[in-house]
């Protein structure tokens, strides 16, 4: 059995699409035999311009062969956006030549991965698996201003509806997205529900890992005055941090906000920063995840938020996983489904109305500083558990 995965991230990224196809390859290694050939196709990493890491072209592990392609500079535009997928749809196109696969597997995020293993395995009359981590049509029209969405959005609902459509099966990482799938295209039994999850690394009880940086000391409990208020992640326009974190440090003097990370926002946040002299807000570049929980166990609340709007509505962050294996008090501006699983799934959690400083404000004041004993949601949703399932779905279609 020939297996292709595609992928634009793949670890050392820093992306929740990244941690996740890990897993996925990881899982297809155990159930599949020798003789079984895995196929990923991926790039060097690209995330964040402020962290690379040297990785090989071209790398063999037992039955997996991973492919990278090199893509153009890490521009933050839309554009940039556009010429890098298209370089690797490029790769990939050419790497595939004349090869022959028995199933096609794709991690999408904005949607256009997803629509290229769908033609793929169109090319070679094999069934799709296409795993769904965003509504990029949704998200698009949400987020983008109207003179640059309407043109595009005939083209982009015209890959949405071959992408969906085209699939064998569907897996979608939030609850949230299937009425919208099934609402406005044929695919509806096909559809799985395999969400984010929690990795073995956030469920060690040893979170003393610690790496040398200004983060590390300003993190030292025994030297820093106030507690920390933590957010670690991308810092983009679905994030809106530049425009929700400088009215919260005004409103919350007693805390130290630490942001870590990068995005096409930050250079915002950090102006803000500097013109209303915020001295209790402080911007570290991003880290390697095994430091992760290191940060997670030296913060007091953790923080999360996405911007007000329609598509978020139908979201599930994957951060809020690691998020609630860590036990710390959560702070958490979000709508729709993601609320409601706060609310219904994670103690000690406490939800605002997105792009709502004074309720992020009040939030944070009221949450407990405890750690909450967090165990049955960590084993509910271990993503070992999860990808396992996921995986046995997607085999089943070699069998179907």
């Amino acid at each position: 059995m020939n297996i292709l995965v595609l992928s634009f991230f793949y670890p050392p990224d820093l992306s929740a699409g990244s941690f996740r196809i890990k897993s996925v390859i990881d899982e297809l290694k155990k159930k599949t035999s020798s003789s079984d050939k895995i196929q990923l196709i991926t790039n060097y990493p690209n995330r964040y311009m402020s962290f690379t890491d040297k990785v090989l072209e071209s790398e063999v592990d037992g039955n997996v062969s991973i492919k990278r392609c090199e893509l153009p500079s890490n521009g933050k535009g839309f554009i940039s956006q556009v010429r890098r997928f298209l370089s690797y749809r490029k790769f990939v196109l050419k790497e595939v030549k004349d090869k022959k696969y028995d199933l096609v597997f794709a991690t999408s995020s904005r949607l256009f991965t997803a629509a290229l293993g769908v033609e793929v395995a169109k090319k070679y009359n094999c069934p799709s698996y296409i795993d769904i981590r965003d509504l990029f049509v949704d998200t698009f029209q949400s987020t983008f201003p109207a003179f640059l969405s309407m043109p595009l959005l005939p083209l982009f609902k015209h890959v949405e509806k071959t992408t969906f459509n085209g699939a064998t099966k569907v897996n979608v990482v939030s609850a949230g997205f299937i009425s919208y799938i099934r609402s406005n295209y044929k695919i509806s039994e096909n559809i799985d529900e395999f969400t984010n999850g929690v990795d073995e690394i956030f469920m060690t009880t040893d979170k003393s890992v610690e790496f040398a940086s200004s983060l590390t000391d300003f993190l030292n409990k025994e030297k820093r005055k106030r507690p920390v208020i933590l957010y670690a992640g991308n810092l983009g326009k679905s994030q809106a941090m530049d425009e929700i974190i400088p009215a919260m440090a005004k409103g919350l003097p007693e805390y130290d906000i630490v942001i870590v990370g990068d995005g096409n926002t930050k250079k915002s946040l950090l102006e803000t920063v500097s013109l209303n002299k915020l001295d209790n807000i402080h911007i570290f570049p991003p880290v390697k995840r095994e430091f992760v929980p290191f940060l997670y166990e030296k913060a007091d609340v953790l923080f999360l938020h996405l911007s007000q709007a329609e598509a978020f509505e139908k979201v599930l962050p994957s951060k809020l996983f690691e998020y609630a294996a860590s036990g710390k008090p959560i702070v958490a501006g979000v709508s729709g489904f993601a609320k409601t699983f706060c609310k219904s799934e994670i103690n000690n959690c406490v939800v605002f109305e997105p792009n709502t400083s004074e309720a992020a404000i009040k939030s944070v004041k009221s949450v407990s500083l405890k750690v909450t004993d967090r165990l049955a949601f960590v084993e509910k949703y271990k993503r070992t558990l999860i990808i396992e399932k996921l995986v046995e779905s997607f085999l089943s279609l070699e069998r179907v």
